[in-house]
Parts: C-alpha cells; sequence; structure tokens
C-alpha cells in the first residue's frame, strides 16, 4: 500500500487519473530497459467501467512511444482483469 505509493513518487514512477481533486486510479510507470513496464494498475471501484484504466494505460503507452520504447503490462500470475486489459489493447502481459 503506503510504501509502495511512496517509492512510486519518490521514484516518480506514479502515474495518476484524477477528477475533482479526487484520485481515481494510478499505476506504476517503470522506465528503462529495452520497455517500459507499468504495473500494480488500479481504479476505484466506483469509477470502474468508465474508462479510466484505459486513460492510464493511454498516458503509459503515450510517454513510452515519446522515449521510443515499448511497453509491457505487467501482474501476478492468472489475474484475469490483468489478462483481460492486455488482451484488449493488444499489449504483452509479463509476470510480477
Amino acid at each position: 500500500g503506503a510504501a509502495l505509493v511512496e517509492a512510486g513518487l519518490a521514484a516518480g514512477e506514479l502515474i495518476a487519473g484524477r477528477f475533482n481533486d479526487r484520485l481515481l486510479g494510478a499505476a506504476l510507470l517503470r522506465r528503462g530497459g529495452d520497455a517500459w513496464q507499468l504495473s500494480h494498475l488500479c481504479v476505484r471501484g466506483i469509477t470502474r467501467g468508465r474508462g479510466v484504466g484505459r486513460r492510464l494505460l493511454d498516458e503509459a503507452r503515450r510517454l513510452a512511444a515519446e522515449a521510443g520504447k515499448p511497453l509491457r503490462l505487467v501482474a501476478p500470475d492468472g489475474h484475469l482483469e490483468a489478462r483481460a486489459l492486455a488482451a484488449r489493447h493488444g499489449l504483452p502481459l509479463d509476470s510480477l
């Protein structure tokens, strides 16, 4: 939880979606290496299904593309939502 957020903020790896000063979703974007990695994508339950996750994913893709790097989604083995998200958006999925 909090330690992961603090580490992401300190490293400049946290991307977030906000509306009216409310945090709707966030993810870690690890830059570096041959491909950038998007992990720990989460969206508030009340706002799911409204495109917040897609917008975070689009922003991560944009940032990676600007750096000339491909984007990979990273999630725990068997994480069905991550598998579906990767398939819908044509992203490679790696195990966390």
